[in-house]
């Protein structure tokens, strides 16, 4: 979530037991909206504040994520309108539970922002100008992350983000557009990912996974230890 305050336009507010953040240049419910680890008073307060703000702003509507069972902050969530739920795996590696597929056949690029940019929005059913601040050299070479490119036959066909702070690598943004999928395109570009972030010293890595992603991150080795649930909006 810090990369929402890093980013032109976004705000980030943390407290004991929550983060409250907007980034309205994206209106999606995982970037506006409450992330909360406790269940405590203050947290549960905290959820109408934070929608209110996320609603000021005019973005598709907010979100609210928690971090294991927090059954008041998602009882308040669904009385302000969030009654829909994704549960959504938390999920670790070690280099020592690492297994790299097959090297591809395809190419591996690094830093061909516009591409990968083109690749999220694609992948994910979204503009892809909405992710135009997060694509710059300055602010990637500020969190200290990396974009890799997979490309086949010239064309980019994947693409991932790692960010590493200390001994962590978080996966981020991992991008196969659907009349590419199903052809090992995403586990061998986050593989490299990881490769390169281990061997520079890394002791573990971490993400966040959708359904259709958690097959394949199990795959390289990946374990669930955690799950995050996000309250949401019907779709009108």
């Amino acid at each position: 979530m810090a990369l929402v305050e890093t980013l032109p336009g976004g705000t980030l507010e943390r407290a004991g037991g929550y983060i409250a953040y907007t980034y309205p240049r994206a209106p999606l419910p995982s970037f506006n909206g409450l992330l909360a680890w406790t269940d405590d008073e203050e947290t549960v307060a905290a959820v109408a504040p934070a929608l209110d703000a996320a609603r000021a702003l005019e973005v598709g509507g907010p979100g609210v994520m928690v971090l294991g069972e927090l059954p008041r902050v998602l009882a308040e969530a669904v009385r302000l309108g969030l009654t829909e739920r994704e549960a959504i795996p938390g999920m670790l590696l070690t280099p020592d539970g690492f297994r790299p597929p097959a090297p591809p056949t395809a190419s591996l690029e690094l830093d061909a922002f516009d591409d990968a940019r083109r690749l999220v929005g694609e992948a994910f059913g979204v503009p892809s100008e909405w992710f135009e601040e997060l694509y710059l050299p300055d602010l990637l070479e500020h969190l200290n992350a990396t974009v890799y490119t997979l490309r086949e036959d010239g064309q980019a066909v994947s693409t991932a983000i790692s960010v590493v702070h200390g001994d962590a690598v978080g996966i981020f943004n991992v991008a196969t557009p659907e009349d590419r999928r199903g052809r090992g395109y995403g586990a061998a570009v986050t593989s490299q990912a990881l490769a390169d972030a281990f061997a520079g010293g890394a002791q573990f890595a971490y993400l966040q996974s959708s359904a259709l992603g958690e097959p394949v991150y199990r795959r390289l080795g990946f374990e669930q230890v955690a799950t995050y649930t996000l309250a949401y909006q019907p779709s009108r």
